[in-house]
């Protein structure tokens, strides 16, 4: 086979500009890097991003659905404050939003990266959106 193109030889990388002949000691160099974005229990999808080998890479915003809420119950007692008055207590459940929180690299526990953090792309990388209870 011959090639004209980009290649890696004995621990060196050349440009080729002429035909060469593919040897044992000649080996493949990934072009391209995937970035997969996982909802980690939010819904709908992000496409991949597809970076040179090597390059940086801003992260990108998420736009996943947060999952559901979590219920939450609280006891409210009202006071009047006046002699003779008895408190009033409330039992009110109600239900706390999620929202996002960070990506995580490689794992929902991994290492936390920002939305617009520079990363240096060397091999395929899976983010994982990570939530956390929202405020009422």
């Amino acid at each position: 086979n011959r090639f004209n193109e980009f290649y890696w030889v004995n621990g060196s990388t050349s440009i080729v500009n002429s035909q060469w002949t593919a040897k044992d000691d000649v080996h493949t160099i990934k072009a391209a890097s995937t970035i997969s974005y996982n909802a980690n229990g939010g819904s709908s999808t992000m496409a991949p991003t597809y970076v040179a080998y090597g390059s940086s890479y801003n992260v990108v915003a998420n736009s996943f659905t947060a999952p559901a809420g979590t219920s939450t119950t609280y006891k409210i007692t009202l006071n009047p404050n006046y002699t003779g008055s008895t408190n009033t207590t409330k039992t009110v459940t109600n239900v706390l939003p999620k929202v996002f929180n960070t990506w995580r690299q490689g794992s929902a526990s991994g290492t936390a990266v920002a939305p617009g953090a520079s990363i240096t792309v060397t091999d395929d990388i899976v983010l994982y959106a990570t939530w956390k209870n929202g405020t009422l």
